[in-house]
C-alpha cells in the first residue's frame, strides 16, 4: 500500500501548524513540516549540510534540478528510530552544487529562500520512511513551496504515494504579520521579525501562490477561511477530513 499524502499550504502565520497538530490528534495522521525538518537537520551536530541549508541561494531551485542529483543524499539510521536526531548523511554534497555558489547571491532560510529541492525531498522521505510507509497517513506542511519543490517531489516521489489534495489556509497579510510579530516575542526564532517576515511573504507570494493555483485546477485543493478564531477554522477542516 502507499501512504496517504496531504499537502498543506497557507502563508506564514496562516495558522498551518496549528490546525496539522489538531488533525494529527483528530485522524491519526503524521504532522512533517518541511521548515521544522530542515531546521532540525541545519541544526543537527555534525550535519554535512546545515551550512548549505544556512546560506541557501536565492533562486538556486534552477540551477539544481537535475534528476542525477535527486537521489544524492542517503540516510542511515544511527541509532533510535523515533527522535529525528537518530540519522546522519551517509554522502557528501555534489561540488557542481557548491560551484554554483560562487558569485551569487545568498540568502539564508530566516529570510525565506527556498533550499535546494534534493534536501527537502528526502527529508521528506526519510520522515514517511521512519514512521510507516506502507500505511501511514502524512500532513506535508509548507510544501511544495515552488514549481522546483513539485518537479522534484514527482520525480522521486510521483505515484508512489496517494496524493489526496491541498489544503490550503486563505488569510489575509496584515493579519498573518500581527500573528508572527506576536509569536516571535517568545518563540525564539530568528525569522519572526519584521525585515525577514516580510521577505517571506513576497517569496511566498511569487513561489507558492502559483502552486496552490495548480492544485485548484486539477480539483485537489481545499480552501479554508483561516481568519477566524482557531475552533472555527477547525470546524471547517474537520469536515473536510471527515469527508476526505
Amino acid at each position: 500500500m502507499a501512504p496517504t499524502v496531504v499537502f498543506v499550504l497557507g502563508g506564514p502565520g496562516a495558522g498551518k501548524g496549528t490546525q496539522c497538530d489538531l488533525i494529527e490528534k483528530e485522524f491519526g495522521f503524521v504532522h512533517l513540516s518541511a521548515g521544522d525538518l530542515l531546521r532540525e537537520e541545519r541544526n543537527r551536530e555534525g550535519s554535512e549540510y546545515g551550512e548549505l541549508i544556512e546560506k541557501s541561494q536565492l533562486g538556486i531551485t534552477t540551477a539544481t534540478a537535475r534528476p542525477d542529483l535527486l537521489l544524492a543524499i542517503n540516510y542511515t539510521a544511527c541509532a533510535d528510530e523515533v527522535g529525528s536526531p537518530a540519522t546522519t548523511c551517509s554522502s557528501v554534497w555534489p561540488s557542481p552544487v557548491e560551484n554554483n555558489l560562487d558569485g551569487c547571491r545568498l540568502s539564508y532560510i530566516r529570510e525565506g529562500a527556498i533550499v535546494p529541492v534534493e534536501i527537502t525531498v528526502n527529508l521528506l522521505k526519510r520522515a514517511m520512511e521512519k514512521r510507516d510507509w506502507e500505511h501511514g497517513k502524512f500532513l506535508i506542511d509548507g510544501f511544495p513551496r515552488n514549481e522546483d519543490n513539485l518537479d522534484g517531489w514527482e520525480r522521486v516521489l510521483g505515484g508512489k504515494v496517494d496524493e489526496k489534495f491541498c489544503l490550503f489556509f486563505d488569510c489575509p497579510e496584515d493579519v498573518m504579520e500581527k500573528r508572527l510579530l506576536a509569536r516571535g516575542k517568545t518563540s525564539g526564532r530568528s525569522d519572526d521579525n519584521i525585515e525577514s517576515i516580510r521577505k517571506r511573504f513576497r517569496t511566498y507570494e511569487a513561489e507558492t501562490r502559483p502552486i496552490i493555483q495548480r492544485f485548484a485546477a486539477k480539483g485537489k485543493e481545499r480552501t479554508v477561511n483561516a481568519d477566524r478564531p482557531v475552533d472555527q477554522v477547525w470546524a471547517d477542516v474537520k469536515n473536510i477530513f471527515e469527508n476526505m
